[in-house]
């Protein structure tokens, strides 16, 4: 971190823990798994997902997104902190720009509060006013008309689509957000100044220095802006051409004409399924993770805030958990009678520790006092557990594991085991959810449905008229 910077920026990964030693100094913003929001010691400005945390409590449900959030509630944290998020998007960079500005004093005018408010609509999608069909996206027209999510914006994609990079450093991404919020693209030119644009290059170079960001002048950052646009721009033909090709499919059934069903790589799926119905189900087969990792991606959604969804969701995301855990289970117990005979190993390396001390206590009380080759669940569980102090044992092979999943069957146990899995299984699956109008798979990974049962389970659940 800079010397002049007054705060540390992160994009964490879900799966892992905040570090002990940060946590007492991380503000999460927009930290959308409960584990993780539940270790920023700071609270968590997130109003649309759900894990928002003291001292980051909505007062007003004027605030539907963290950067409004950021910017009319709470105070901004202590410097030094750290501003933490797993969604490096619009909104959660955009409220950390604003956290920024906020604590070096600088007041945001009435420019800077209308795009924050475009930012926080878009971002949480509420266009005030009723669903109707629009065409998609055409060469004549290809952006939508009207109110639009944030990367189906043609003013609010470029800086979305800048914010999103990864090859710009964190803190260099939060200036230059933060200084889109003051001027939008219009930043003050560092060269041939005159006497009266000084003080607000004066801004500029002091929200680069807040952030620790990399200052490379007002002429480059318009450069970066343009550039920005014109990526976007030539995103959007290919995203109309993959649509006049047929490579990107948008559809609906007809049974259920109230959704439609999207399979596309591109950003744009939810503003494309918008256009043929009030409700979407798009899936992005090859979703990029700000850790680089790609998964595929599943989003189910309303158009606005429709008072008939949120029950809707809840049972949806209830289904869909139940068959996340029990596939993600099944994957860790065998169906055959000798896993051997499978061919499939045990990956017990990818196990959670909570879940192996449970299996290992299993084999102990339930299952080793019937079999018969004692020796052999002896070698597969005793190497596990504490050695001397704080050591750990490396985990057994595939081999030995086979051998205790062949001893569970021996003795006639595979549905307690089954049974016993689920519960473990259970306590550590990352789940399916989202805000109020949005169902989302896991954060950060693939669902562990396969991608015929999860469409299934929609289609079962999509509103027939």
């Amino acid at each position: 971190m800079s010397t002049k910077a007054i705060y540390e920026f992160r994009v964490i990964d879900p799966r892992s823990p905040i570090p002990e030693i940060d946590r007492a100094r991380t503000l999460g913003v927009e930290i959308t798994v409960a584990n993780r929001a539940a270790e920023c010691g700071l609270g968590n400005i997130d109003p649309q997902h759900g894990f928002e945390a003291a001292p980051w409590k909505r007062q007003s449900y004027a605030c539907t997104a963290a950067i409004d959030m950021a910017q009319l509630e709470g105070r901004p944290p202590p410097r030094g902190s750290i501003l933490s998020t797993i969604r490096p998007d619009l909104d959660s960079i955009g409220a950390m720009g604003v956290l920024v500005l906020r604590e070096i004093g600088i007041e945001l005018d009435e420019g800077a509060d209308s795009r924050i408010r475009r930012i926080s609509s878009a971002d949480s999608f509420r266009p005030g006013g009723a669903w109707v069909p629009r065409p998609l996206p055409t060469r004549e027209q290809p952006w939508p008309a009207g109110a639009a999510p944030v990367t189906e914006s043609e003013e609010l994609a470029p800086i979305a689509w800048i914010v999103a990079n990864a090859g710009i450093p964190m803190s260099t991404r939060v200036a230059i957000v933060a200084a889109w919020l003051l001027w939008g693209v219009h930043v003050p030119l560092t060269t041939d100044a005159l006497l009266s644009e000084r003080a607000e290059i004066d801004v500029l170079v002091s929200i680069f220095e807040a952030t620790g960001g990399a200052f490379f002048g007002g002429t480059a950052l318009r450069e970066q802006f343009a550039d920005a646009a014109a990526r976007v721009r030539d995103e959007r033909w290919g995203l109309v051409a993959a649509i006049e090709s047929g490579e990107i499919a948008v559809n609906t059934l007809m049974e259920a004409p109230q959704m439609a069903y999207v399979v596309s790589s591109h950003r744009a799926g939810l503003g494309l399924g918008y256009c043929l119905a009030p409700f979407v189900c798009a899936r992005n087969p090859a979703f990029r993770w700000p850790d680089g990792s790609t998964t595929e991606k599943w989003t189910i959604a309303s158009y606005g805030d429709r008072a008939d969804f949120p029950g809707w969701a809840l049972a949806l995301a209830d289904r869909l958990n139940v068959f996340e855990v029990d596939a993600r289970a099944e994957a860790l117990c065998p169906r055959a009678v000798s896993l051997k005979d499978r061919g499939d190993p045990i990956e017990w390396h990818r196990l959670a520790p909570e879940m192996k001390a449970r299996l290992i206590a299993y084999v102990d009380e339930r299952v080793r006092p019937h079999i018969r080759h004692h020796d052999a669940i002896s070698n597969a569980t005793c190497q596990i557990g504490p050695r001397g102090t704080a050591q750990h044992a490396c985990d057994p092979g595939w081999e030995e594991c086979a051998q205790v999943w062949e001893a569970f069957v021996d003795v006639g146990h595979v549905a307690d085991v089954r049974r016993s899995l689920r519960t473990v299984v259970e306590k550590v699956t990352p789940r399916w959810g989202g805000p109020r109008n949005l169902v989302a798979s896991p954060q950060g990974e693939a669902s562990a449905i396969p991608t015929n049962e999860i469409f299934e389970i929609v289609r079962e659940f999509a509103p027939k008229s």
